[in-house]
C-alpha cells in the first residue's frame, strides 16, 4: 500500500475471517493514512505456508478501498458534465466506484491490487471500456429541477459506453430551502457528510449490457 499509493498508512482496526471448509481464510484490516481520520477497507490473503498451523509468514493485499476514491475523483467531473448535457442546471452529486468481482474472491472489496489508474482507465469513457466497474452515482435536486424525462436523456449517453459495467443511478428532488442547507454542507464539507434524508421525488436506475460480447 505504501509503495502503490506513496502515502504512511497505519492500521485503525483489523478482523480475521476464519478459514471455513478447508478456505485459508483472509484479514479486513482498516488503514488510514497519518494524520488523517477517514479510513480505507483493505482485504489481505495469506502469502506463505503456515507456520504451526496457525498463523502464516506473510500476508499480500488482494484488494482496497483507497482506490476508489482516487478514481471517483477521475470520473465524478465528467459524470456531472453528463447531467448538465440533459439540462440539469441545478444539482449536487456523489459518486462510488468499485472493481465489480468477477473471481468472485471471498471478501474483495474495491479495487484489486493489480489494478492502476493509467492513461488506459484515466478518464470515464477509458474506464468503462478497458475495466469491469460498479459506479453508484447519486443526484440530488430541488423540487423545481426534476423531471423523470432526465432518465432516458442520461441512458442514451451513457449506455454506448458500458459493456460490462453497470452505472446504478438514483435522482431525488428535495423542496428548496432544504436543498440549500443540503447543498451548503456539500460545498463546504463533500457530499458523504450531508447525510441520508427521504425526498420528495425519486427514480432509480441502472444502465448495463444485455450481453458481455463486447468486452
Amino acid at each position: 500500500m505504501k509503495t502503490k499509493y506513496n502515502e504512511d498508512f497505519e492500521v485503525a482496526y483489523k478482523y480475521e475471517v476464519r478459514r471455513v471448509f478447508g478456505s485459508a481464510g483472509y484479514v479486513e484490516v482498516d488503514v488510514r493514512i497519518k494524520g488523517k481520520e477517514k479510513e480505507y477497507r483493505v482485504i489481505v490473503y495469506p502469502d506463505e505456508k503456515e507456520e504451526n498451523d496457525k498463523t502464516y509468514a506473510s500476508y499480500k493485499v488482494i484488494s482496497d478501498e483507497y482506490m476508489c476514491n482516487l478514481v471517483k475523483d477521475k470520473i465524478k467531473v465528467e459524470l456531472d458534465n453528463v447531467v448538465k448535457e440533459v439540462g440539469m442546471n441545478r444539482f449536487i452529486s456523489g459518486v462510488y466506484v468499485r472493481e465489480r468481482n468477477k473471481e468472485k474472491i471471498e471478501g474483495f472489496f474495491g479495487f484489486s491490487s493489480a489494478f492502476y489508474v493509467e492513461n488506459e482507465n484515466d478518464t470515464l469513457d477509458g474506464l468503462l471500456r478497458n475495466e469491469n466497474v460498479y459506479i453508484t452515482y447519486r443526484i440530488e435536486v430541488p423540487e423545481s429541477e426534476f423531471s423523470k424525462d432526465y432518465e432516458k436523456s442520461i441512458i442514451e449517453i451513457l449506455k454506448p459506453k458500458i459493456s460490462d459495467d453497470i452505472i446504478s443511478i438514483s435522482i431525488e428532488s428535495y423542496p428548496e430551502e432544504t436543498y440549500l442547507e443540503r447543498e451548503k454542507i456539500y460545498k463546504e464539507k463533500g457530499y458523504e457528510e450531508i447525510g441520508g434524508l427521504i425526498g420528495t421525488d425519486k427514480i432509480d436506475f441502472f444502465i448495463e449490457e444485455e450481453t458481455n460480447e463486447s468486452k
